[in-house]
Formats: structure tokens, sequence, C-alpha cells
């Protein structure tokens, strides 16, 4: 059994939604076809309007230099990555070490316990982050 799984439980069958209505079906396309009709009746407003150019026209050459030479800087860091390092040989081994949680509260947990419990309780003080198995009667 995959680490990931054994943390899924068995008792729950995997669920998927309902199959939608006729109703909302119809309900969709209608909301889609509205924001087609708000998008280009605002777009026609936008046109329809006296406009200076020169700007406009500055920024679509702009972005147009821009996006490639960003993109081809990319590439090139890569590429010079690669070089220094080879290709990938697989993930970075990751210790799952979780002794100090994200605000710098201590943490402590039985890990074995925790991992076979249907219900945890994570506990909170001015001394740290207890996890601990629930007491289920």
């Amino acid at each position: 059994m995959a680490s990931a799984d054994r943390h899924l439980p068995r008792e729950y069958p995997e669920r998927h939604p309902p199959p939608l209505t006729l109703l909302q079906k119809v309900g969709h396309f209608l909301l889609v076809l509205g924001g087609w009709v708000l998008f280009i009746w605002m777009w026609s407003l936008v046109v329809s309007r006296p406009w200076d150019s020169g700007p406009l026209v500055l920024l679509l050459v702009l972005s147009i230099i821009a996006a490639p030479l960003i993109t081809l800087l990319w590439i090139f860091h890569n590429m010079g990555i690669y070089k220094r390092k080879g290709p990938r040989k697989g993930m970075r081994e990751v210790k799952p070490v979780y002794d100090v949680d994200w605000t710098g509260r201590e943490v402590t947990a039985d890990w074995d316990a925790l991992s076979r419990s249907r219900v945890i309780v994570i506990e909170i003080d001015e001394f740290g982050k207890n996890y601990r198995v629930a007491s289920t009667r």
C-alpha cells in the first residue's frame, strides 16, 4: 500500500457528485451566455469611444518585445542550471520531521498512533501544539 493511501479511510467509498439535471444544465448555459453577452457589450462600449492610440501602441509593442525576451531569459537561466547540476535524477529527499510548526510552536505527537486514529485532537497552548488521539466512546 502506498504511503499516501494508508491515511485514507477504507470505510468511505469514493464519492462522485450526482449528474446535473436538465434545469441545472440550462442554467449553466444561460450563465455562460450572459457572461459572453456582457463581455461583448463592454468591449463594444470601449471600441465605440474616441481614444488616443499612442499609449496603447506603446503597450502592445513593449509587450510583444518583453514577453518573448523574459521567456528567453528564463530558458537561458534553466539551461544554466542544467549545465551546472546536470539532469535530474529524482526528487530531493525530504525528512518528515515536524518538530516545529510554521509559527515556531513546538509540536508533540505520537505519529504512529495518529496514523491509525480516526479522530485527532490538536491542542494549542502557550507551550506548543499537541496532537493526540481522541478518546472515542
